[in-house]
């Protein structure tokens, strides 16, 4: 039997018995390799250690009733992992929302007259790979949005596309910036499920 796993289900069950400073040593035996998970898919340090957090708050509210302590240790690292892979893949859905409004800058700026400053300005139009790739990433974002309901639909067409502050769209809704601010972030995490849904993605434990 893995002796880390063994040494977790004892720390389990010793908290679960009372021991309340069994919380601390689980957290401090899962640290390493945990972080070690997290890191090896976001390939980036800080946001392994953010990873780790997440997860492991979500865990320690599970202790107490977590009726199979020989698979806690198993559980956990399934849990960072997805928490990792959810990471990356807000990562690739803010990328895409950014590659939407940067197309829409470069479509704007071809359309200005030839000679003007954006137009002659070198390196401002990506090769063809580039192109190929960011409308591919643009079509998908724009049928996820697409997909949203109002006001969410409009404020994310504002914000990104138009590039309007929180406040601008708040005076052209009628509403109050925090309530603004509120919706967009809601679109987010639904651009980001109705994205995943689109691309077909699955994730395999």
């Amino acid at each position: 039997m893995d002796e880390s796993a063994t040494s977790v289900e004892s720390l389990v069950l010793a908290f679960q018995q009372g021991d309340e400073s069994a919380l601390n040593r689980i957290v401090e035996h899962l640290r390493a390799p945990l972080l070690r998970i997290a890191n090896w898919i976001v390939r980036d340090p800080i946001a392994a250690e953010d990873v780790f957090i997440e997860a492991m708050t979500r865990l320690l509210t599970l202790l107490p009733d977590f009726d199979t302590p020989a698979n806690f240790n198993a559980y956990a690292r399934r849990s960072v992992r997805n928490a990792a892979v959810d990471t990356i893949r807000r990562r690739a859905d803010r990328d895409s929302l950014r590659s939407l409004r940067d197309t829409d800058r470069m479509a704007r700026a071809r359309s200005k007259e030839p000679g003007s400053f954006v137009e002659g300005m070198p390196g401002t139009r990506p090769n063809p790979e580039q192109s190929a790739i960011m409308v591919q990433r643009r079509d998908k974002v724009l049928e996820a949005v697409a997909g949203l309901k109002e006001p969410r639909k409009t404020i994310v067409e504002l914000f990104y596309q138009q590039e309007r502050s929180y406040e601008e769209i708040a005076e052209q809704l009628e509403t109050s910036p925090a309530t603004v601010k509120r919706h967009l972030a809601a679109a987010r995490q639904l651009l980001a499920l109705r994205l995943r849904s689109l691309e077909g993605e699955r994730f395999v434990s």
